[in-house]
C-alpha cells in the first residue's frame, strides 16, 4: 500500500463482531489508527449518505468497506478509490463493480478474508495473538462454534458499553484471554439467555420451502439472535430456526450446519424479508411477506 502516513483514509464496516475485527486487520495492515464509521446492509445506504453532506468521496485517497453487503448501492460506492473486501454470498452474485477494487468470495468471515487477500498483497505478518483473534472471527461469524472463546468473544462485543470503541481498545494487540470484567460480562449474559430461554413463546409449523417440508419454530427475541435460535435449533430440533426482534424489526433465519435437506437460507431472506446473508445464517426485515409467512405458524408453547 505504500507510505500510507500522509493518505486520508476511512473504513466502512459491519457493526457486528466480524466488523469489528476486519477493521482491526486492516488498522494491522495499514501500520496506524484509521478513522472508521460503522453500519449494517440495511442501513448502509442510509447511513452512508447522511455522511456525504459533509463529506466528499473525491476528498479520500483510500475508502475501505468491509464485511458490508453494498451491492446495491453501486451508485454511491462504485469510485476508483474504493476498496471493497466481503465475504457474503450475496454479495457475491452482485460484484460486478466498474471502478471499486473488490475481493468478494463467500468466506468463513471477511476478516480472515482480509487477512489472507493483504498478506498476499502486501506481505503483512501478524502475531500468533492477533491471528487467533481472526481465528475467533471465522469460528464465530461462521458459526462453527468449534472454539468455546468465540461465543464469549461476541458476548463481550455486544454487552460491553461503546461496544465498537472498547473492542478495539480492549483486543488492539489480538487475544489474550478475557479480564476478570470480561468474564463477569459473560457470566450475566448467560443468566440472562437463561431466563429468556424459561419464559420464550415458541410457534411451530411444519412447512415446503425449496421444494422441501421443513420444520421451522419461530419466537419473539430482542437480545442475542444467535443464541435464541440455538435455543430453536438444539432443544426443539428445528430445520430452520427464525427470530424476530421486535424493537428492531429485524428477523433472523438459522439452521444447523449439517442439515441434509441443504436449504439456502440467503434465498429464504432475500424473498420473504429483502434481506440476505449466508445458506446457513441469513437475515433481514419485518415486511409484509413475511407477516403472511408467520400465519403458517401455530404457538405450541
Amino acid at each position: 500500500m505504500g507510505n500510507v502516513v500522509n493518505k486520508k483514509i476511512i473504513c466502512w464496516t459491519h457493526y457486528d463482531l466480524d466488523g469489528v475485527i476486519s477493521y482491526l486487520v486492516l488498522r494491522w495492515t495499514l501500520g496506524k489508527k484509521i478513522p472508521y464509521k460503522t453500519s449494517t446492509p440495511r442501513k448502509f445506504r442510509e447511513d452512508f449518505t447522511k455522511w456525504l453532506v459533509n463529506h466528499n468521496i473525491s476528498d479520500y485517497d483510500q475508502i475501505f468497506i468491509t464485511d458490508l453487503d453494498v451491492g446495491e448501492h453501486k451508485d454511491l460506492i462504485d469510485k476508483s478509490n474504493v476498496f471493497i473486501i466481503d465475504h457474503h454470498e450475496t454479495h457475491e452474485k452482485n460484484m460486478d463493480y466498474k471502478q471499486a477494487v473488490s475481493i468478494i468470495k463467500k468466506y468463513k468471515s471477511a476478516a480472515e478474508l482480509a487477512y489472507k487477500a493483504f498478506k498476499k498483497l502486501y506481505n503483512i505478518k501478524l502475531s500468533d495473538a492477533q491471528k487467533k483473534l481472526i481465528i475467533l472471527a471465522s469460528d464465530y461469524d461462521s458459526y462453527t462454534l468449534q472454539i468455546p472463546e468465540s461465543k464469549k468473544l461476541d458476548c463481550v462485543f455486544w454487552n460491553t458499553n461503546k461496544s465498537f470503541d472498547s473492542f478495539i481498545r480492549n483486543f488492539s494487540k489480538g487475544f489474550y484471554g478475557f479480564s476478570l470484567e470480561q468474564e463477569n460480562i459473560i457470566k450475566l449474559h448467560e443468566q440472562k439467555i437463561k431466563r429468556i430461554k424459561d419464559s420464550m413463546n415458541v410457534f411451530y409449523g411444519k412447512i415446503k420451502i425449496q421444494n422441501q417440508e421443513q420444520k421451522v419454530y419461530a419466537t419473539f427475541a430482542n437480545y442475542n439472535d444467535n443464541e435464541i435460535s440455538d435455543i430453536l435449533l438444539n432443544d426443539f430440533n428445528a430445520d430452520i430456526a427464525i427470530v424476530v426482534n421486535s424493537k428492531s424489526n429485524h428477523i433472523s433465519f438459522r439452521r444447523p450446519k449439517n442439515n441434509k435437506t441443504n436449504i439456502n437460507l440467503s434465498i429464504l431472506a432475500e424473498k420473504l424479508t429483502n434481506g440476505g446473508g449466508h445458506e446457513y445464517a441469513s437475515g433481514g426485515e419485518l415486511t409484509n411477506k413475511f407477516l403472511e409467512f408467520t400465519k403458517l405458524l401455530q404457538q405450541i408453547k
